[in-house]
């Protein structure tokens, strides 16, 4: 049977997909593969050092490249250089805060 938006998924189908997410802790092997080779890949070519990119963040994106490493690893690079061009991580050292009422 044809769903609105393509065939219908098997009851069997959606069990599986929910087992495993994508999520922390909720990973099967192939996924929690992706995300080891997206930390050793930082690691090795230091592309950051901050905590701000732990395995919540980073599965963000594994799960938007469909955890293709290839595909993860660049994505993830264009972002920091994209960070880096915008100075994104000094923002808020850039702007003068103290005329601003506190709420």
């Amino acid at each position: 049977k044809m769903g609105l938006f393509g065939k219908k998924k098997k009851k069997e189908d959606s069990k599986e997909e929910q087992k495993f997410t994508g999520e922390v802790g909720c990973l099967s092997e192939s996924q929690e593969t992706c995300l080891s080779q997206l930390k050793q890949h930082i690691v090795e070519n230091q592309l950051t050092t901050s905590d701000r990119f732990d395995d919540y963040y980073l599965l963000r994106f594994c799960r938007a490249r469909f955890f293709k490493i290839k595909d993860v690893i660049k994505m993830f690079k264009e972002f920091i250089k994209w960070r880096e061009e915008n100075e994104v991580d000094y923002a808020f050292i850039r702007f003068d805060l103290s005329n601003i009422p506190k709420v």
